[in-house]
């Protein structure tokens, strides 16, 4: 029994539960004994802590998840700790978990969402402990992070490849038909950083061309074929050497995309092309510094004879 109950706790951060602990063939006065003892430390009601190991997040987070019953999962804060998307301190040091209705327990120090729905099927295990997936998670920040912490999560899943813009998109409007609190907020913060709702690329490379004309910014040439064998193609060139390329994250974010993207710039470079790269952001909220930037680079290139 002893061996039992100290696998669990080395397998489990150092907690457990009470039906894990009876499971293993000990009785109620046996886990008294041990929490009057100070062997064990009651955490919550029915969840005991190993007083030999240390207090560590995954610790509290599965606590929480213990003391909600069976089926709950970390969520919110608590689950993007888990996935890597917040630090601890982001996550605000406090556990997070949800359960699906009308399962009722009575939390006291972590936070208690009730969902309609729990998809089990979308629970995933991190660290050993179930939470929601990633996708859910983000939409959940939106429900009660502040807007900052949202977009360091939304970054931070993008760059470890846990999510894709279409598969946030698709998130979205699953969300959306089942009402979800935060979905709006996501979908702000998401449309505030370039990652969704940019217009096509003809209709942004037409934004382009309106912003370089009011700007009297000089145009050589739009639609401009280089390289060796014509295998490049950039939006504008200005005075020569000095081009402009109008880019727009819902086209290019996808890490692939970006790999291959840095690449052919990188190649430009070779060439001797001084390149520029916008995004419809930066047209529609700061093309007075866009502006700036590229009558300075235009009023620096050399000027033929």
């Amino acid at each position: 029994m002893k061996d039992a109950t100290n696998d669990l706790f080395r397998r489990q951060h150092g907690v457990i539960s009470r039906s894990d602990a009876l499971a293993t063939g000990l009785s109620n006065r046996h886990v008294q004994h041990r929490l009057a003892s100070g062997l064990w430390i009651a955490v919550h009601a029915g969840v005991f802590r190993h007083a030999s190991h240390p207090e560590t997040p995954e610790q509290q987070i599965l606590a929480a998840v213990l003391a909600a019953g069976p089926g709950a999962a970390a969520s919110h804060q608590a689950a993007a700790y888990l996935w890597g998307l917040l630090t601890w301190s982001e996550a605000g040091r406090r556990a997070a978990v949800t359960v699906q209705r009308p399962a009722s327990p009575r939390p006291h120090g972590f936070d208690l969402h009730r969902a309609v729905e729990l998809d089990r099927a979308r629970v995933r295990h991190q660290k050993g402990i179930p939470c929601l997936d990633p996708l859910q998670t983000l939409a959940g920040l939106g429900a009660g992070s502040d807007g900052v912490l949202v977009d360091r999560a939304i970054d931070r899943a993008l760059a470890k490849r846990l999510v894709t813009m279409k598969a946030i998109e698709l998130e979205l409007v699953r969300q959306s038909r089942q009402g979800r609190r935060g979905v709006g907020i996501l979908r702000q913060r998401l449309a505030s950083r370039g990652y969704i709702g940019g217009p096509h690329p003809s209709v942004l490379e037409s934004r382009a061309l309106a912003f370089l004309a009011r700007y009297r910014i000089p145009v050589e040439r739009s639609e401009v074929v280089v390289g060796p064998e014509g295998e490049y193609r950039v939006d504008f060139s200005l005075v020569p050497p000095v081009m402009l390329e109008v880019d727009g994250y819902v086209w290019h974010f996808s890490p692939e995309h970006q790999d291959r993207d840095h690449e052919r710039r990188n190649r430009l470079k070779l060439l001797g092309i001084d390149l520029y790269v916008t995004n419809w952001r930066q047209l529609s909220r700061r093309e007075a510094e866009l502006a700036d930037l590229l009558r300075q680079a235009t009023d620096r290139a050399p000027r033929s004879a």
